[in-house]
């Protein structure tokens, strides 16, 4: 199961890499990519789209500091 993980700031960041680490430990079968997990000097908005249409799950993680 591929799971699309996005995040906004330094805060939801962290929540991200850490969702992403217990999802691998929890669900074996959870294959967590973060956002964050785009190569340097690749077309970031290209990959992100790559990525939205391979995902059959998508997690977004809001902080108070990033909801608006």
């Amino acid at each position: 199961m591929k799971v699309f993980i996005s995040w906004s700031g330094h805060r939801s960041h962290e929540v991200a890499d850490a969702l992403a680490e217990w999802l691998k430990k929890v669900i074996q079968s959870a294959e967590p990519w973060v956002s964050s997990d785009v190569e340097r000097g690749v077309k970031w908005l290209a990959e992100i789209g790559r990525s939205l249409d391979t995902h059959s799950v998508g997690i977004l993680c809001v902080t108070p500091g990033n909801v608006s």
